[in-house]
């Protein structure tokens, strides 16, 4: 798994972070303990004794439903339109389950009943204790925003608050198109459950809230005026942040010279090339243009259906860095919050397909102050170098005359064919450029 190459920004048990990815570790003990998959072990052990028939944990199952919901999503905080589905296979147990509030809320009474459903023990009682206790704090005190709402902590994938003197344990989800929340208080014996179809909605813990209010009995807030106030600061903020789009921007180079493979081992690969005189960065599920906004920093905005997405809400900047011999050698994200430093992806140049018979006539000895050196070739047409003493290097052409050295950044050869046919090799590295003359 790629997780063992993420970087952590705390000791175990040190501070509380939400994190899919334990979630998706979660799923795979499960299914070595088990032998079974995550999905059969959810359907088995909880849909079945929960009569939660119409429940599933993928898109595919979903989309067979005769009333499935579509997914919305709110632009630029006013215009609200449909978006696709997003599947989430790949880290199904941080949140595929797909279901109802019918049902959700057969859920929600089996742990306000101690793990029975219908007179059954379906969740272990001594589970059910020990997973709506504190066992991480998240907030001591209280938002002062939220007053009515303090010590929140985090139990087994519960998150446990005071509201206004109530224990009160509840999980949000949030995917494209849908947002969700679940909610027990278990002193009271009352469980909520909001379900709605537009991403980013602060609806469900706003109707949890007001819902709460009215069953517990206790004074009640203007959550819609609450709501409002925070959209206006927002809007506020927005305007004092906004800059000016039309400004010309430029870049450090030719925009040819930021294509090629960015990889990270524990946050994948992506490739960036240049199109119709604009820059794009392509990712596993998103395609992304990159727009020009200092020197070698970009800022991505998603890329569909042949449009820029312009009111995107992607907040990262892709910042281009340069090696030793000013070639670019990696792109830089500040996709971890809670690091430091950003993330480096690192390049590999585009790999251009070069004439074979052009190849051959760089094969063969060269001299180099004394020192022989060779070119050689394989059935595949690709070159390699070979310098006494070293191992074999291998050489991606970047261009007809220019190869990169593999695994090995900031060296470069370039074959030089001059005025009286014979070749020169140039080997280019950091501490300076040597000439080798072919024999």
């Amino acid at each position: 798994m790629r997780v063992k190459y993420h970087e952590p920004f705390a000791g175990i048990r040190e501070h509380w972070y939400y994190n899919n990815f334990m979630y998706l570790t979660q799923g795979l003990i499960t299914e070595k303990l088990t032998g079974k998959t995550w999905e059969e072990n959810v359907k088995e052990r909880f849909f079945t004794p929960l009569n939660m028939s119409r429940s599933n944990v993928s898109l595919k199952e979903w989309l067979a439903e005769e009333n499935s919901s579509f997914g919305y999503k709110l632009v630029d905080n006013k215009d609200i339109v449909k978006t696709d589905y997003y599947d989430i296979a790949g880290m199904s147990p941080a949140g595929s389950i797909n279901s109802s509030v019918k049902e959700m809320s057969n859920w929600l009474i089996t742990w306000i009943n101690n793990g029975k459903y219908k007179g059954k023990q379906v969740v272990p009682e001594k589970y059910i204790q020990q997973a709506i206790q504190p066992q991480m704090i998240m907030d001591g005190l209280s938002n002062p925003e939220m007053p009515s709402q303090h010590l929140t902590s985090y139990g087994y994938a519960w998150m446990i608050s005071s509201y206004k003197g109530h224990y009160r344990v509840e999980h949000g989800g949030n995917i494209d198109g849908f947002s969700a929340n679940v909610c027990f208080f278990p002193t009271d014996s009352i469980g909520i459950v909001v379900l709605t179809n537009q991403d980013g909605s602060s609806l469900p813990s706003l109707a949890r809230n007001t819902i709460s209010d009215y069953l517990l009995n206790v004074d009640k807030t203007d959550w819609g005026a609450y709501y409002a106030k925070k959209m206006e600061s927002m809007k506020s903020s927005e305007e004092v942040e906004k800059t000016d789009s039309n400004k010309v921007v430029t870049t450090s180079r030719s925009l040819i010279e930021y294509e090629g493979t960015y990889s990270h081992k524990g946050y994948g690969t992506f490739t960036v090339e240049l199109k119709n005189d604009s820059l794009f960065a392509q990712f596993p599920i998103m395609r992304m243009y990159l727009k020009p906004f200092n020197h070698d920093v970009f800022e991505p905005f998603v890329y569909k259906n042949e449009k820029v997405d312009v009111k995107g809400d992607i907040s990262i900047k892709i910042n281009f860095a340069s090696d030793d011999l000013g070639e670019i050698a990696s792109a830089n994200m500040k996709i971890e919050p809670t690091l430091e430093e950003s993330i480096k992806f690192k390049r590999t140049p585009k790999i251009t397909n070069i004439n074979k018979d052009l190849l051959k006539e760089y094969t063969g000895k060269y001299e180099l102050s004394g020192m022989k050196l060779a070119i050689r070739s394989d059935e595949s047409s690709n070159l390699f170098l070979t310098v006494p003493g070293q191992p074999e290097y291998t050489l991606l052409p970047t261009s007809d005359i220019v190869f990169v050295l593999k695994d090995l950044n900031g060296y470069k050869v370039e074959f030089i064919k001059g005025d009286d046919g014979k070749i020169k090799m140039n080997l280019i590295q950091p501490n300076g450029t040597f000439t080798a003359v072919k024999e």
